[in-house]
């Protein structure tokens, strides 16, 4: 004879709790000037960024769910559950969420939640002469000193 445990779900998912997900990265931006010869520039980088910005956000999540089956030998088996449970437990937790459509195991939904965060929107260069082009036929000191005889 099988018995079922009480619905075993994973402690990340809780139904109608703020969910916190933060993720670091870092930028690095390599561009390549080339500069003429005899000419010196001075390039200055811009990012455009936007900090601590909230948007509202929508997502669709598939939702699964698992309980431990106790066997009549003594034996524990982790299964899926249906979904017809999966339907009772966001029931039993109200959940917010529009459920799209239902598979064997699971269901779809559309949660919504706001993101948070900040992100790169571009980045540019500004190239400034800082001086004047030396002309072509000019030649430097370090040339001269190195065709000495």
């Amino acid at each position: 004879m099988d018995f079922e445990k009480e619905f075993n779900f994973k402690n990340s998912f809780e139904a109608n709790k703020h969910i916190k997900t933060e993720k670091k990265e870092s930028c690095t931006i390599t561009k390549e000037v080339k500069v003429p010869p005899k000419s010196c520039i001075k390039a200055i980088d811009y990012v455009d960024y936007v900090e601590n910005i909230e948007i509202p956000s929508e997502a669709t999540a598939e939702i699964t769910a698992s309980s431990d089956h106790f066997k009549e030998d003594g034996t524990i088996k982790k299964a899926e559950v249906d979904k017809d449970a999966v339907k009772l437990f966001l029931k039993e937790n109200n959940f917010q969420g529009k459920i799209i459509r239902s598979e064997v195991n699971s269901i779809l939904a559309k949660v919504s939640g706001t993101f948070c965060g900040s992100y790169f929107l571009r980045t540019y260069r500004k190239l400034e002469d800082m001086i004047p082009k030396i002309p072509e036929n000019t030649v430097s000191i370090e040339h001269l000193e190195s065709t000495r005889i």
